[in-house]
């Protein structure tokens, strides 16, 4: 279970960045000129969306499942990192509405 709370952890990093970088105009490429994330993973399309974008949708359905399943885990409420791990699956399932959302509002027009 301490394996599975430092792989949420960092996948909720990553997705946290990539939140963030979102909202950044020279990375996200919001307006006339393409972005970072144009330049950098433009040319990898899964059904038509970045790869970036593919990431955040598909990481964030595992770490639901993976959260669940660590936070009913007897074993993992002992955990130190319990709380932290709790707590950045849950603030990260509120990220992932509104980026959900920004992506859907600025990409799709």
């Amino acid at each position: 279970m301490k394996v599975l709370g430092w792989v949420l952890c960092s996948v909720i990093g990553v997705n946290f960045m990539f939140f963030v970088l979102t909202f950044v105009p020279a990375f996200s490429g919001i307006g006339p000129d393409p972005g970072l994330a144009d330049r950098l993973f433009g040319s990898y399309r899964v059904g038509g969306w970045r790869a970036d974008v593919v990431w955040v949708f598909a990481s964030s359905a595992v770490l639901f499942f993976l959260a669940v399943a660590y936070a009913s885990s007897r074993s993992a409420r002992r955990s130190r990192a319990y709380k932290l791990v709790v707590t950045a699956s849950t603030v990260w399932l509120g990220c992932f509405v509104v980026y959900v959302r920004f992506i859907l509002i600025h990409m799709m027009g």
